[in-house]
């Protein structure tokens, strides 16, 4: 995380560094699980699996393409070419 502030050109005091620590440990963040982040339908959207193509039971087609339009459009500069085709 000073890394990230690093990086940012920020600095957190050592107060936010161990408040952010409390609330992203795993047991913490179980606690909080279906609390706070709810999707339209009231389902928890605080975790994902994180399978590897698991994003196609989350976003439509024409969600997935809309998504692909920005990426090439925020990444059109970069020297990597990413492929946004499976």
């Amino acid at each position: 995380m000073r890394r990230l502030g690093d990086f940012l050109e920020r600095s957190p005091s050592d107060d936010l560094l161990a408040l952010a620590e409390s609330r992203c440990h795993i047991d913490n963040m179980r606690a909080m699980k279906g609390t706070h982040f709810m999707d339209v339908d009231g389902n928890p959207i605080m975790y994902r699996k994180g399978l590897v193509g698991d994003w196609k039971n989350t976003f439509t087609v024409a969600q997935n393409e809309a998504f692909d339009d920005v990426m090439r459009s925020e990444t059109r500069d970069l020297k990597t070419k990413f492929v946004f085709e499976v």
